[in-house]
């Protein structure tokens, strides 16, 4: 599951670019927002992209395996969308499945 999540994951943001295709300026507030929104994406990517790294380094006993990294690896075999994530992201009810698909449109 992991590795499928990893492949399906787009890359974090270039915020700097964005920035200047898209300026903040008065008259175009949308441009905040959008600048906002994908800081807070960025954040979501590297914690599902850090997490998932990490369980499988902790499988393969590269890495020793803390209780947040445990409940994170007990939540994806039983289907649930961790808890590391649902800090990071927007309000989601949806199984691990549904979010993560859910996550991938809004992202494209």
């Amino acid at each position: 599951i992991a590795k499928d999540v990893l492949q399906r994951m787009p890359k974090v943001w270039n915020i700097e670019k964005i920035q200047e295709a898209y300026p903040t300026m008065y008259e175009e507030s949308m441009n905040t927002v959008l600048a906002q929104e994908l800081t807070r994406f960025n954040g979501l990517i590297r914690a599902i992209e850090g997490s998932l790294k990490d369980i499988q380094k902790a499988i393969k006993g590269l890495l020793l395996m803390s209780a947040a990294l445990e409940g994170a690896f007990f939540e994806i075999f039983d289907g649930k969308t961790p808890a590391v994530w649902i800090k990071h992201s927007y309000p989601s009810l949806k199984p691990l499945g549904g979010y993560v698909n859910d996550l991938i449109e809004r992202l494209k």
